[in-house]
Order: structure tokens, then C-alpha cells, then sequence
């Protein structure tokens, strides 16, 4: 390396060992030499538990420092993980869920290893890319539905009049179409959705809220019913599919419904009776919202037995 005479300070480090400055001096003409020892520094154990975003251990999460030549670990049945020898020193540890992801968002947090270390590890709220929205799991209160839409058979769609404004992905609206595929479309009442598809997609349709986004149909025994709750300000919109049929098999039968919270601008998926089939569950449908332009999205799941009985998602919008 050629540098200009002068003074100079030369600070060494690396993992494993203990970072020295030193200064040299470069007279005119003059090569110099500069030899430098590292010292190795102790090495400590990492461990602590990741936590989902209800508070409970998780099992299967990566963690891994960011910074640091270490190995990932993954956690146990408990949510346990550990690191047996770490070098001392200041690193970023990360944690992110495996699939199915779910509500579950990524963790980052600063460390510095000075001795055996214990990290709690709390998943945040997953978002989509925007940062618009929000999911976690809610507290289940089902709303029953009181007026029926004139809904039925295969490949329908219907529009509601909405109870009052709903603002999603910055646009407020008075009305909405439902389908018999368990969505709720904000834009048209666009049909051929019976294939679902992983969100966010460009191709149709966009704007949508998926409750339960499959090839579902609405015979003599299903219906789709609506129904407000609560008084101005604070009132609740219920769009419930109720013993829907999916194509595929008219023996299983799904009921859910799509909630609009007026007070807080929030979306809450419910779903009752889930069974133990895993087409029930969720092993054909979609689960979440996508924007108008079909560019950014909240999945939830896509084709995952991870529906249960008696559970509800909340999608939560930034506070502004």
C-alpha cells in the first residue's frame, strides 16, 4: 500500500480476538513494516427461548448472529435455543420464524457477549412490505349474521352497501362485492377466482380481502348473511358465509366471516366449526389482504392446514 508520509492509526481486529489501535509514522522514501499480534479473547455460551407473537415458545425458528462467523441454530420443541461458544465482543443476533410464518415477524436485537448471555427473542407483528398493515391472532368473538344476501351456487358475486366508509390500503368505500369464493372485493365483482393464488399477485383479482379464498360453492344449505353491530362510531360490519361448500368435496363445509371494526379501521377473520380435514383447515385456500394494484399483501397462509376452531386474525392498520 503507498500512502503519503505522516502519521497514521491502524486499528486491527477479528472475530475471536481483542481489537488493538496502533500508530506509525511514514517518513519520505521509507517502507515501513508494522507487526501486529492479536490477542484471542474467551468464548461464552448464548442461549435464551424465541417467543411467537402471542408470547409462546416456537418451535423450528432460525437464529444467527448477523455479524459473527457462527453457525445458525434452531429452536427445540420449548423454543430453546443455544450457542455453546460464542468469542467475546459486541454482534446483532437475529430470530425468524420457519413456515408456516403466520403473524410471526423477524426479531433483530444488539448483543454484546461479555460473559454467558441469555436473549429472549419476542417476535414482532408480521407487516407487509409497505408497513400498512399488521396481523396477530385475535380474541374470538363470533358475530352471527341477520340479513341474507342473495348469494348462492358457483362462481357468483353480489354487491353490499357498507354500513359506513372502510378505508383499506388508503381508500375509503361505500361498498364492496362478496363472492362465493370467500373473498370480499373492493373493486369489482371479478369472477374465475375459483383457483386461488399466493399473495400479493398482478393477476386478478386485486383489492381483496381473503377469509377463505377457495373453490367454494353455496347450495340449499349454505348462505351468506350480513350484519352491524355496535352504535355510530364504534360499530361493527359482519359478512358471514355460513356451511360453505368446497367444489371439490360438497362433504366438507366451511364457515367464517370477514369483520370491519369502524372505530379502528381493523379486519378480523373468524372461523367456526373447523373440523379436523385438513381441506377445513385450510389446505386449498388462501388466507389474508392484497392491495388494489395486486403489489403488496398480508398473507396469512396459502394452501396450510392452519385454520382452528373458535380462532380469529386481526389485521391492523398503521396508526397514522
Amino acid at each position: 500500500m503507498h500512502l503519503p508520509a505522516g502519521t497514521y492509526t491502524v486499528t486491527t481486529s477479528g472475530y475471536g480476538f481483542a481489537s488493538r489501535t496502533d500508530t506509525v509514522t511514514i517518513a519520505v522514501g521509507r517502507t515501513e513494516t508494522l507487526d501486529l499480534a492479536l490477542t484471542a479473547v474467551a468464548h461464552h455460551t448464548v442461549s435464551g427461548t424465541v417467543l411467537d407473537v402471542t408470547g409462546k415458545p416456537l418451535k423450528g425458528a432460525t437464529v444467527k448472529f448477523t455479524d459473527a462467523p457462527v453457525d445458525a441454530v434452531t429452536t427445540g420443541a420449548d423454543g430453546t435455543y443455544a450457542f455453546p461458544s460464542v468469542a467475546e465482543g459486541s454482534f446483532h443476533l437475529a430470530a425468524s420464524p420457519s413456515a408456516p410464518v403466520l403473524c410471526n415477524g423477524n426479531w433483530t436485537g444488539a448483543l454484546t457477549v461479555d460473559g454467558n448471555e441469555t436473549v429472549q427473542a419476542s417476535l414482532p407483528p408480521r407487516t407487509d412490505a409497505a408497513g400498512t398493515y399488521s396481523c396477530a391472532p385475535g380474541a374470538y368473538s363470533w358475530i352471527d349474521g341477520r340479513t341474507k344476501v342473495a348469494l348462492s351456487g358457483d362462481e357468483n358475486a353480489e354487491a353490499v352497501a357498507l354500513p359506513f366508509p372502510v378505508k383499506y390500503y388508503g381508500v375509503s368505500y361505500t361498498s364492496a362485492y362478496i363472492t362465493t369464493n370467500g373473498l370480499v372485493n373492493f373493486l369489482s365483482p371479478r369472477l374465475g377466482d375459483y383457483a386461488n393464488t399466493a399473495l400479493p399477485a398482478a393477476a386478478q383479482p386485486n383489492g381483496v380481502v381473503a377469509a377463505c379464498w377457495d373453490d367454494l360453492t353455496l347450495d340449499k344449505k349454505s348462505s351468506v348473511q350480513t350484519t352491524t353491530t355496535g352504535t355510530t362510531g364504534n360499530r361493527r360490519f359482519a359478512i358471514v358465509w355460513n356451511n360453505a361448500a368446497l367444489v371439490s368435496d360438497t362433504s366438507v363445509r366451511l364457515t367464517f366471516e370477514a369483520v370491519f371494526d369502524e372505530a379502528t379501521g381493523a379486519i378480523t377473520l373468524q372461523y367456526k366449526g373447523i373440523g379436523s380435514s385438513a381441506l377445513q383447515k385450510g389446505s386449498s385456500a388462501t388466507i389474508g389482504i392484497e392491495n388494489q394494484a395486486g403489489t403488496d399483501a398480508l398473507q396469512y397462509s396459502f394452501n396450510e392446514s392452519v385454520l382452528k376452531d373458535a380462532s380469529a386474525i386481526r389485521f391492523s392498520p398503521k396508526a397514522a
